[in-house]
């Protein structure tokens, strides 16, 4: 296929200079994370971002690999041959392979070596072709400073098994034993294998990413097999000198190797690239035993087939010979079936791939006992459990915790009397300033200072002894944090605000990230007892439920049992905050709080309990009513529309043309048309703007759906600039 018509597959494709990113079709996409890059082969490289298999991308996109491929992969070398399938410039293969060839013509092969490769049914001249070699550290060493660093000089660093140590010198990989070449089908050296004689690692690879730009476990092609290209059957077993010697015993069939089953991704550019008409899978006959191998071998028989290539599957005796080589050497040849009836025997059973070994944590619900919900704050702040306290910046929620702490450290009356006996609380604060802010609430709210302890800053080394602070993160800090919480017995902890606390490669606005943020402070609760209560501020969409209005991914909400919210309201004094829950799944919805700011001393104030209130969260997030004119002097955009629109229904060019020198411009007069449901309607071929028949909005979801996502698409044809129909596409901006 061309670029073009691999790209008429993805929805929201655009170019980033490189390449182009795109909307991945497998799995819920809103932000673009799917990038598709140019090869140095004019194949085209897919990669999901949030970590999707690329087959599966491929499927779900209505593609196969050769369709990455012009013209369908014929004829086409690859350079994917690198365990991650990144490509490698042409002048960093050539690079390769000067310095891997010129090391071997320095190296000698060991006769001890020399008579083991002809045991195994090799012969001289195979010895010669293949140019296996002996090396140790010294040797290395030697040729590393007089021969490799004269002929290529500090260009020899970006050649894997290379590497600059801390004076800047280029240094070899420290290993010994043999060498073996690992070969593209053009003859050239990509990667170099070390048959080592070190206890437990009998192959490691000399290229080995150990380097910054190490090749990790490439595809080898024998020298011969590479002249008998285009292959009209191809062979595939794993490792490069296994591969070798099937080649030289079996001259028939081209033959190359991967480093195990698993890597089998990285051979298909390979076979689409001469699109055999058979690939024989000649894997070590262990994977009868191992189901995990087993299904890997079973998506490779999969992948083939969908590519247009015929499997057949190659086995033997096990307790004849391990590897196809093994069989070879013996004389004997391995079985071959092909067809659906050989897939299905090749795929294990799910009940062996997941054998019941007594390792999952199953319960019957039946035996265990009911338990009660402990609280210590009766409705509102369980323990064992993880609260969230949502709010804009400025209304009080600081002073709202150290009114909590209050109650928790020295014994200052709940709302309802309740008084709870002293206990330790663990704050991690990083918005205000320890002495001239927090510490004057806390004595202002009446807490004893001596039983909170301010969790600052956690001490670490690097790996070469120097030492740093940094502030506490998660979910990285879980066992630090759930630790301190044992030792000095908190009774809750209060993490303000929540996103300060966050490891810096995690994702708010990803589900599955901040849950696993979330989840860490859950299992802390759980083990530790404690009560957990963490501080979030609002997004900016104004209007939305409060459901929606916490800044980050809707995750964080659904994670908790218990969310609170502070926030104003019309009906309440200057110096007065509501307090309300938005979720409570552990209890009955508590009524609200009326909470009075009131002055302490002379540089600081104080929060309290004042009285109920039946106000909802709702209601805190929804604004009031639109007046004439608004607190700052102009109306606001909504005000505007509902002056504009009380005569009756305007055409929506005029709305437009009067919101223009008014001051509002087309999409905020969008937006706050949804606000307050004004719903366009199309007469003719004009559209009108009108307050009646206003849009009714339902919304039963649950507390893992998402908000709000009908926007407004402008551009729909209609000469008239209305705002138009709706599009789930484009998310309404807040």
């Amino acid at each position: 296929m061309t670029e073009e018509e691999v790209l008429s597959h993805f929805d929201g494709v655009e170019s980033n200079g490189s390449g182009w990113k795109c909307l991945c079709p497998s799995h819920p996409d809103q932000n673009p994370s799917l990038s598709i890059d140019k090869g140095d082969n004019g194949g085209l490289l897919v990669y999901c971002h949030a970590g999707c298999d690329r087959d599966r991308v491929l499927e779900a996109a209505g593609l196969t690999w050769a369709d990455l491929y012009p013209g369908g992969g014929g004829g086409v070398e690859p350079v994917h041959v690198g365990f991650r399938r990144v490509d490698v410039t042409q002048d960093d293969l050539t690079l390769r392979h000067k310095v891997y060839s010129t090391l071997l013509s320095e190296l000698h092969l060991d006769p001890s070596d020399r008579v083991d490769l002809l045991r195994r049914g090799l012969k001289d001249h195979d010895l010669v072709a293949n140019q296996y070699r002996t090396a140790n550290e010294a040797d290395l060493s030697y040729l590393t400073q007089n021969v490799l660093l004269p002929a290529c000089g500090e260009s020899l660093a970006r050649v894997p098994g290379f590497r600059k140590d801390g004076l800047g010198k280029v240094r070899p990989l420290k290993t010994e034993g043999l060498f073996i070449p690992v070969r593209l089908p053009d003859g050239r050296i990509y990667s170099i294998q070390v048959r080592t004689a070190l206890p437990g690692k009998k192959y490691q690879w000399f290229s080995h990413r150990h380097s910054e730009s190490g090749s990790g476990q490439p595809v080898h092609c024998p020298v011969s097999a590479g002249r008998m290209r285009p292959w009209g059957r191809l062979r595939v077993t794993e490792g490069p000198l296994k591969a070798d010697v099937t080649q030289a015993l079996d001259p028939s069939v081209a033959t190359i190797a991967v480093a195990s089953v698993g890597a089998w991704k990285e051979v298909m550019p390979s076979v689409l690239s001469t699109r055999p008409a058979e690939v024989l899978l000649a894997f070590d006959s262990d994977w009868h035993s191992k189901p995990q191998v087993r299904q890997q071998l079973a998506d490779f028989w999969t992948a083939l087939e969908k590519s247009g290539v015929t499997p057949v599957l190659e086995e033997w005796d096990e307790s004849v010979a391990k590897g196809i080589d093994d069989l070879l050497i013996l004389g004997q040849r391995p079985k071959a079936s092909t067809g659906q009836q050989t897939q299905e025997y090749v795929r294990p059973s799910v009940e062996d791939l997941y054998p019941d070994d007594g390792s999952d944590e199953v319960v019957r619900m039946g035996d265990l006992n009911a338990e009660a919900i402990n609280w210590l704050w009766h409705g509102w702040l369980p323990t064992e459990e993880v609260v969230l306290l949502d709010g804009d910046p400025g209304l009080g929620k600081s002073q709202l915790v150290c009114r909590l702490i209050a109650s928790i450290t020295n014994e200052v009356p709940l709302p309802g009397g309740e008084i709870l006996p002293p206990s330790n609380v663990l704050v991690l604060s990083a918005e205000d300033h320890p002495t001239k802010v927090f510490l004057p609430r806390l004595i202002a709210a009446g807490a004893d200072p001596n039983r909170v302890l301010l969790w600052k800053r956690v001490r670490e080394q690097t790996k070469a002894g120097v030492s740093y602070s940094r502030m506490p993160k998660f979910p990285a800090d879980e066992g630090r944090l759930l630790a301190r919480v044992k030792r000095q017995n908190v009774r809750m902890v209060v993490v303000d605000p929540l996103y300060s606390y966050v490891d810096g490669n995690k994702n708010v606005y990803h589900d599955t990230e901040s849950r696993s943020i979330m989840n860490s402070l859950a299992h802390v609760a759980e083990e530790s007892g404690s009560s957990i209560l963490v501080i979030r501020h609002l997004n900016k969409a104004v209007g939305q439920k409060a459901l929606y209005r916490g800044s980050g991914n809707i995750g964080v909400v659904a994670t908790v049992r218990v969310a609170w919210l502070i926030g104003r309201h019309p009906s309440l004094a200057p110096n007065e905050r509501a307090l309300v829950q938005f979720k409570q799944n552990l209890s009955t919805q508590q009524d609200g709080h009326v909470l009075a700011i009131k002055p302490f001393g002379v540089n600081t104030s104080m929060i309290d309990f004042d009285r109920g209130t039946k106000l909802t969260a709702d209601e805190l997030t929804t604004p009031a009513p639109p007046s004439r004119e608004t607190a700052d002097g102009p109306p606001s955009p909504e005000a505007f529309l509902a002056d504009l629109l009380k005569v009756g229904p305007v055409e929506s060019k005029e709305v437009y043309s009067k919101g223009r020198r008014a001051g509002f411009s087309e999409d905020k007069l969008q937006r706050a048309a949804q606000r307050i449901g004004i719903k366009p309607k199309k007469e003719g071929k004009k559209w009108y703007w009108s307050t009646t028949g206003k849009e009714e909005r339902h919304d039963d979801s649950d507390d893992a759906a998402a908000g709000p996502q009908v926007g407004y698409n402008r551009s729909d044809g209609d000469a008239d600039g209305a705002f138009g129909t709706p599009s789930p596409a484009l998310p309404l901006r807040p």
